[in-house]
């Protein structure tokens, strides 16, 4: 099956947790590697105010909430995944399942794919020692997201 027939969908793919760190640098050297996958260009930034208004009230989920909230507080900074998950009372799967749904409302009712199109930009874990981290590096998103 050619790349071209792939799409951008999030899809479930269990693994034993020991090989868990090898699956994910396997995946970010495959997404380095593809020519259909342009890394480093995404569309954190293309977002209007009065779409980041309209995501401000449509969100419901406290983990996403949480997760919007620190970041535009602390723009241009990073937040550890672990910290929205202690702050939100979540388990760190309970938090990705929250996060898995707000790449789904993204893309329903934003029509902007995946979390490369998500208002706050992701670098991604391998490791305890380097977790997942979120940053709202558009200072005006940031602004934007207060004031809603």
């Amino acid at each position: 099956m050619s790349e071209d027939n792939y799409t951008d969908e999030i899809v479930n793919f269990p693994v034993p947790k020991r090989y868990l760190p090898v699956v994910i640098h396997a995946l970010a050297d495959a997404m380095r590697a593809s020519p259909n996958i342009p890394l480093g260009q995404n569309s954190h930034g293309e977002w209007t105010k009065d779409e980041i208004t309209r995501l401000k009230h449509e969100i419901r989920n406290q983990t996403v909430l949480l997760l919007l909230d620190l970041t535009s507080e602390r723009a241009g900074e990073w937040v550890d995944l672990s910290e929205i998950c202690k702050k939100a009372g979540r388990t760190q799967r309970q938090a990705q399942g929250d996060l898995a749904g707000f790449t789904q409302l993204v893309k329903r009712r934003f029509g902007k794919n995946g979390q490369n199109n998500w208002p706050v930009e992701v670098k991604w874990g391998l490791s305890p020692e380097e977790p997942t981290r979120y940053s709202m590096q558009h200072l005006d998103i940031a602004r934007w997201w207060r004031e809603a």
